[in-house]
């Protein structure tokens, strides 16, 4: 299924509690968005096509396996199209950023551009989460964290947006379900949700 881009960000105050984690992580304090892993920086020229792909390397076999898979998907589709030779070249653009909270939770944020036949922009989240020593997405909230990232979600957004907000895809977009916030990140003092373009609000960007 086509994604469309995330392009709705909610940041909140992150209320995971600090915990215990097997082992120190090493964060790059002198980067603001790279905080873990080493940059990976791939280029490829062809005639009719650039690809420039820049993505962590967290030697964590797990996570590094789900960014290549991920990558490797996007770059799959890319390729299958038809090139027409042309002044523009088609372009496969992957950036990243990276987080850790409480030294536990390591977030990677993947943003992903194609410009061929058709154009995509999309990104996509990881978290691994060192203590259970393995990617985590549904496991880090619970029932009741979801149905308080709902409310603070929607009361945050009918502050802002008040006159769009009660729409039925609002509802349905914002409702207390765990597959409406499973894009995400953690970051010091923050959870940053991201949404399709078009979903809770009737915008494409902010």
């Amino acid at each position: 299924m086509n994604k469309k881009r995330i392009l709705l960000i909610i940041s909140i105050l992150c209320f995971l509690g600090a915990c215990a984690s097997t082992q120190s992580l090493k964060v790059n304090h002198q980067s603001v968005h790279h905080e873990f892993g080493e940059s990976v920086h791939e280029k490829e020229y062809e005639d009719t096509y650039v690809m420039n792909l820049i993505y962590p390397k967290t030697d964590i076999t797990a996570l590094d396996e789900e960014i290549q898979r991920i990558i490797h998907s996007y770059k799959k589709d890319f390729l299958a199209q038809p090139f027409v030779k042309s002044d523009d070249r088609y372009e496969f653009n992957v950036n990243y950023q990276s987080y850790v909270k409480d030294d536990r939770y390591i977030s990677v944020k993947l943003d992903v551009f194609m410009n061929g036949t058709s154009q995509k922009e999309v990104i996509e989240t990881l978290i691994y989460d060192q203590k259970k020593d393995r990617l985590a997405y549904d496991d880090v909230f619970d029932q009741e964290a979801t149905a308080l990232i709902s409310a603070m979600v929607q009361e945050k957004l009918k502050a802002q947006y008040p006159k769009e907000c009660g729409s039925k895809a609002f509802a349905i977009h914002t409702a207390p379900a765990a597959h409406n916030f499973d894009q995400f990140i953690l970051r010091k003092g923050e959870i940053v949700f991201y949404f399709d373009a078009h979903t809770v609000l009737d915008h494409g960007t902010y």
